[in-house]
């Protein structure tokens, strides 16, 4: 895994216990993830209500982060109407 820093706004609470955000845990995980298991990860992230806006937001925001490039494939891998693996990966 690629160490990166937290901003305040990517941290939430969940049961009273912090956690990152969905949108950092979908990037994060698609800096360091094969990218079928990324894009998966993004689809549900999708499903769930995350934009593609906030997701092309904070990819400028780690411009040089260790991993961007593979997160910056893996969002544009996303299938916003795939339900499960199988459809996301063809």
């Amino acid at each position: 895994m690629h160490g990166a820093p937290l901003a305040a706004p990517e941290i939430v609470l969940i049961d009273k216990m912090p956690v990152t955000s969905l949108c950092r845990t979908v990037l994060d995980l698609a800096r360091a993830l094969p990218m079928i298991q990324a894009v998966t990860a993004g689809d549900h992230a999708l499903a769930l209500g995350l934009t593609r806006n906030a997701l092309e937001a904070s990819l400028v925001a780690m411009a040089r982060w260790p991993g961007v490039r593979a997160a910056r494939r893996t969002c544009h891998g996303r299938s916003r109407n795939a339900k499960s693996s199988d459809q996301t990966s063809g």
